[in-house]
């Protein structure tokens, strides 16, 4: 996946024989709970009648409004409606409005943006990405601009866009009013990567893999690769602590003007781990040591930081000064999902 050039649409990696979903799935084990769920106002799912707003001056609605939820995936509680808009060189910018479903019992677990400002995104014209929460639904609106295809007389216009698709889903929504016990929850989940960092003539990549687990003893029992980085989390959904950290070395080959280095880190621990506000998107920081090392000034023992972001697809090596640290990622491709 290539970011900066082109869009990044996180890999789906549920990894189970009955259900693969080209989406990732960020869905917590919540193992102890108890929920008193508010009760539903409006049928789930979205209307069949949904109209995608008006296009901003310039632009044309490309295809009808696309839908992802309980009717496409039976048994998930949210939504996704899609809606797309081609400017005069028929290239594309997609708004997305996704919210819970009324009938979710766990609103703050599967959808975790919405209900104030959790999840908000302003735009800048770096990330060109902007998302906007509903003040009291569980409902997001979003849209990401890497190609730099919207001039800057656009952005407040698709912003518009984006404002109207979440006070249309307002009322097909699950309010904020769910009333949970304090619980305490605990996640695993399993991670892999393969990137590449570019910057002033130098070119470094590296990569986290899968392995595939011994088949099991069932007869006709599918083995699927599974990633070989795995943490896990407790406490509160909305600040989750990362414990047991687990993952291989993984060694970088820098290319610097034509000389060739390895520089082998190991994984010491977890730092954070958030859901970020675009639906189903993650983000993991793990703190990094140099074990071995060919390059100058990037010694054994050197530490840094690791962040690994699903969507879009980035990471960032903060690690031995300027010789990662300066280094942003041109190529990414990042997986995390559940045990």
């Amino acid at each position: 996946m290539v970011i900066g050039s082109a869009s990044v649409e996180a890999r789906v990696a549920r990894r189970r024989p009955q259900e693969r979903v080209l989406r990732l799935v960020l869905l917590g084990v919540l193992c102890a709970a108890t929920l008193v769920a508010s009760k539903a106002t409006v049928a789930a799912g979205a209307p069949p009648n949904f109209v995608c707003p008006a296009a901003p001056p310039g632009w044309t609605a490309a295809k009808a409004p696309g839908f992802w939820g309980p009717d496409e995936n039976p048994g998930t509680d949210t939504e996704e409606i899609t809606c797309v808009f081609a400017n005069r060189g028929s290239k594309t910018v997609s708004v997305v409005v996704s919210y819970a479903l009324p009938t979710d019992l766990r609103p703050f677990d599967d959808f975790f943006y919405g209900c104030g400002t959790s999840g908000a995104v302003a735009w800048d014209n770096t990330q060109r990405v902007y998302h906007l929460p509903s003040a009291d639904r569980w409902a997001l609106a979003s849209f990401t601009d890497t190609l730099k295809i919207m001039t800057s007389a656009d952005v407040p216009r698709f912003k518009a866009v984006a404002r109207t698709m979440v006070d249309a889903a307002h009322n097909l929504a699950h309010t904020c009013s769910s009333n949970a016990l304090p619980t305490q929850a605990v996640a695993t989940w399993l991670f892999d990567f393969d990137f590449e960092l570019k910057g002033n003539g130098i070119v470094a990549t590296g990569r986290l893999g899968t392995h595939v687990p011994q088949q099991g003893t069932s007869a006709g029992v599918a083995t699927y690769a599974v990633p070989d980085g795995s943490f896990k989390t407790s406490g509160s959904p909305a600040n989750p602590l990362v414990t047991k950290l687990k993952a291989p070395h993984v060694t970088i080959t820098l290319h610097d003007h034509g000389k060739i280095y390895t520089v082998t880190f190991a994984f010491t621990k977890g730092i954070s781990f958030r859901k970020t506000g675009q639906a189903g998107a993650a983000s993991l920081v793990a703190a990094v040591a140099v074990v071995h090392s060919s390059l100058t000034g990037c010694r054994a023992r050197s530490q840094g930081t690791l962040t690994m972001t699903t969507a879009p697809a980035t990471l960032k090596l903060d690690l031995c000064g300027d010789v990662f640290g300066s280094l942003k990622t041109r190529a990414a491709r990042v997986d995390i999902e559940t045990g």
